[in-house]
This record gives C-alpha cells, structure tokens and sequence, in this order.
C-alpha cells in the first residue's frame, strides 16, 4: 500500500513539473480521466461558444478509445487548432489520465477564419469570435519536441512514439450542431479579462522594478496575440512596441520616476523601434524594454517618498553644479533646514551631504569612462570646484581614485 502511495506521489510530481514547462509556453494542459464523466473545455469552450448546447464527451469518447500507451498523437482539429495528446504512464489506483496539450498555433500560422467558419457550417457573424480566439492563441513551434524530450527523461523505460494519425478532434457535422445565436461572446470577454489581468502584473512588477517577474509576466502576454492591422508582420510588431512603450512610460511614472527620464528613454526606444529592419531587430529592442525601464526605476523612482524629499530629490538631480547644502535647500523649499536633515536621513538612511556626494560621484563616473575630459574638467562639471577634494570623495565611496577608475573602464594600464 505504501509503495501505491509513493508511486501516486511521484506520478503527481512528473504531472506538475510537465504542467509548468507547458505553462511556460503559453499553453495549458488538461486532464481527462476515465473515472469521472467531467470533460475539461480544452479548447476553454470555443465549441460551447460557437454551438448551441455542445456536448465535450463525443471528443472525450473519441480520446480515450482511439489512445494508447507509449504514442504521443498529434492532432490537427477542424478550426486550425493544434494538440499534443498521450494517456500518462500508469502508477497509482486514480485511473488512467489522458493529457491534452493546447490549443497552439504553429509558428507563422495564420488560420483564414472565414473559410473556417463556413466549412464547420458556422453564421457569419461566428467569425468575428474566431478571429478573437485566434489573436489569443499562443504559437508554440517548437512544443512537440520538448514535450516529448521531457517524456523520455521523465519515463527512460518507455519507447515513446510520435503518431500523426489515430485521434480525431472533428466532430460529424449533425443537424443537432445548430450555431449559437447571435449574443454576447462569453469566451472573449474571458480571455480580454485574462490579458488585461497579466498586463497589470506585468506593470506593478515594472513599478518595482522587478525584472524577473516582468519577463514572466510577458512570456505570458505572448498567446494575447492582437489584431494584425497590415499586411505587413514588422509594421504589426512595431505597432506592438509602441503600445508597450506608452505602457511601460505610465508604469514608471506610476513609480515616481521624473518625467524628464521617461521622455529620454521612451523617445530613444520610438527612434529604434522605427529604424528596426527586420525580426531580429524587433526581438533585440524587446529584450531591452525591460532592462532599461526597470533600471530606470530602481535608479530614479521616488515613489514613497514625501513631497517635500521627492522635491529635493528631483532638484538635486537636475541641478549637481549648484550649491546643495542643507541650509540652501530648505531656504529653496521653504522648511526648516533641522526638520529637513532629520526627514532626509529617516526617509533615505544617510545625510543630505552623503547623497548628494554620491550623486555627483555616480554622475562622473560616465564622464570618466566616455570622454578624455582633464579629471579638474569632470571634477566642475559634476559640481565639485577642488579636484583634490572630488578626488577624496571618490575614493571614499568607491575604493580607487578617479584616475584608477578611467584607467580600469579604458583598458589602459
């Protein structure tokens, strides 16, 4: 009985780590069990929204009669829609478990939906819920193979087969498949509710400046495929940045950076955007949206902040040649330079001298790497008129000398 249990378990185990990699493409697997007469919706119930009453058990009769051990079937259903179908290795007393992966595209594939429409004897007014259901529909080229990598690794003792043939996911076209009626399209205000929902994580995750979590978020955003408005894949792509950039641009804001750096940045991204010339270029400057809008938040975002320290903040980073004392800054912002100091140092755990020294010292850090200015001349420009005393602060915070540093960042020794 133990050795039942240990099995059930590991057979779970296998389960949920198949479930992830799937999920990492954008797709989802399903379960179907011979001990239950539930049908899971593994097309998330386009057949329910386009037909009247749509029963899932002839499909589900269809799968659990025609699939056997050891094949891993590829199917190609009548609305263009692509699985990956296999009855799970036996261990445990649950019953056997037929997993269904999809529905995916292949990549590139563009399904013509009127044609679809007509030959599954659908109205003409059922296109418009298949075009949607096509924009949200991730493509996956190359999950066949890693699925059945994953099933070799997982089952070493199984010879496992690929078989184009032997499962069939078309329904007889009976006159009780009547097309639903003309109403409100359940299935795509689901799935817009879905990609608005990954959206908004994405962007509290830029807001935080969590990159990690943002890349998860848009692997995910990936089957939210939208309308294609020319006939021409790059211009969509385009299209697609831009609107992730206005996007990415009101999430830093959000963040509390200055408006001034979200302008540089997104202004800089709109100019590559339009000078991309083909695919690879548009994949380079999508890996960067989220790099550098995060590092623009972790370096600038003041959110959280009280008024009167955003204030300083901000006038600090925009004015580094001016005097920056305490005195100067409270006269600036009408407080009182004793209350300043103590906000400063609670909000920020350091002295307004410090941060403003550091500040300056990050700021000639770039002089010191990208020009050949006299290191007096990067001194000035940052805000310190004495280079010996620009030259103390820098080795204080940094460990070297500004010399040392310009040496390092230009290979010279």
């Amino acid at each position: 009985m133990q050795k039942n249990v240990s099995e059930g378990k590991m057979d779970i185990d296998k389960l949920e780590l198949l479930r992830n990699v799937i999920d990492a493409y954008g797709v989802k697997l399903w379960i179907l069990q011979d001990e239950t007469e539930q049908t899971p919706e593994f097309d998330e119930g386009l057949r329910k929204q386009l037909y009247q009453n749509y029963d899932y058990s002839f499909l589900a009769e269809q799968i659990r009669k025609n699939c056997h051990p050891d094949n891993v079937y590829r199917v190609y259903d009548n609305f263009a829609l692509h699985y990956l179908i296999f009855l799970m290795p036996p261990s445990g007393p649950e019953g056997r478990k037929y997993i269904i992966i999809g529905a995916y595209f292949m990549e590139q594939e563009k399904p013509d939906a009127v044609r679809i429409a007509d030959e599954a004897k659908l109205e003409l007014y059922q296109v418009q819920t298949l075009k949607e259901y096509y924009y949200g529909t991730t493509s996956a080229a190359n999950i066949e193979h890693v699925v059945c990598s994953l099933l070799r690794m997982l089952y070493p003792e199984i010879n496992w087969k690929i078989e184009k043939t032997g499962i069939s996911l078309r329904e007889p076209q009976t006159d009780g498949m009547r097309p639903r009626p003309q109403a409100e399209d359940e299935l795509s205000m689901r799935m817009i509710e879905e990609r608005y929902k990954c959206e908004n994580e994405m962007l509290n995750a830029l807001a935080q400046g969590d990159a990690d979590k943002v890349e998860e978020k848009m692997s995910r955003l990936v089957k939210f495929r939208l309308e294609t408005r020319s006939d021409s894949s790059l211009r969509d792509a385009k299209n697609n940045l831009v609107i992730m950039n206005v996007l990415f641009r009101k999430a830093v804001e959000n963040a509390g950076v200055h408006p001034y750096y979200i302008d540089k940045l997104s202004s800089s991204l709109g100019k590559r955007i339009e000078a991309a010339r083909n695919m690879i270029d548009i994949v380079s400057i999508n890996r960067e949206f989220v790099r550098r809008y995060c590092l623009l938040v972790r370096n600038y975002a003041l959110q959280g902040y009280s008024p009167v320290i955003t204030k300083c903040l901000n006038y600090i980073d925009f004015n580094l040649t001016e005097e920056l004392t305490l005195n100067s800054l409270a006269e600036r912002f009408s407080v009182n330079a004793s209350a300043l100091s103590k906000k400063f140092r609670s909000e920020l755990g350091m002295t307004l001298t410090d941060y403003v020294n550091k500040k300056r010292v990050d700021s000639s850090m770039l002089l010191l790497a990208t020009t050949k200015l006299p290191v007096g001349e990067v001194a000035a420009q940052v805000g310190y008129l004495n280079e010996n005393y620009y030259s103390r602060i820098f080795k204080k915070i940094r460990g070297i000398s500004p010399r040392e540093y310009r040496e390092i960042m230009t290979g010279k020794e």
